[in-house]
């Protein structure tokens, strides 16, 4: 008979032990709040790559601008001119062991598909950048339509 009320009692006490495991932080009134576990982390990883400037022309040539009727002024160049492209990749982690990683730049078509794509390998250690330089030509013309058409 002992026996048998132990085997029921087992289960049905641990159960309750996981129940209370599991409210034991709010019974205990825990200060462990999704603030500070976040701030409590750094603001960079490791390993952090990321683009910080596109540079459209070079010396010899620029980028051609459009001045918007909104005074914004966007940039552009023509069919069959050569421009060069320059983006500047950085390593922003804090690591000072180097890290490899692949960069891209891709141009698209306003109507969203791929017209040229470029790539670069990096080892960069935390806070060095490379400058990566593309030329590219472009073979016809394209034109984005704003909101109104």
């Amino acid at each position: 008979m002992n026996l048998l009320i132990m085997r029921m009692l087992s289960p049905i006490f641990v159960l309750s032990i996981m129940l209370l495991m599991s409210l034991s932080p709010q019974a205990m009134n825990s200060n462990l709040d999704e603030s500070s576990v976040e701030s409590a982390i750094g603001p960079k990883s490791l390993i952090d790559f990321e683009i910080t400037s596109i540079e459209i022309g070079n010396q010899t040539r620029d980028a051609s601008e459009w001045t918007q009727p909104d005074g914004s002024i966007v940039e552009y160049v023509m069919r069959d001119e050569t421009i060069q492209i320059n983006v500047t990749y950085t390593q922003a982690g804090s690591s000072g062991q180097p890290a490899s990683a692949e960069g891209y730049l891709q141009i698209w078509h306003p109507i969203g598909f791929i017209i040229a794509e470029y790539n670069v390998s990096m080892l960069l250690s935390g806070f060095q950048s490379l400058k990566a330089s593309f030329v590219w030509t472009p073979s016809s013309a394209h034109s984005a339509l704003d909101e109104n058409g």
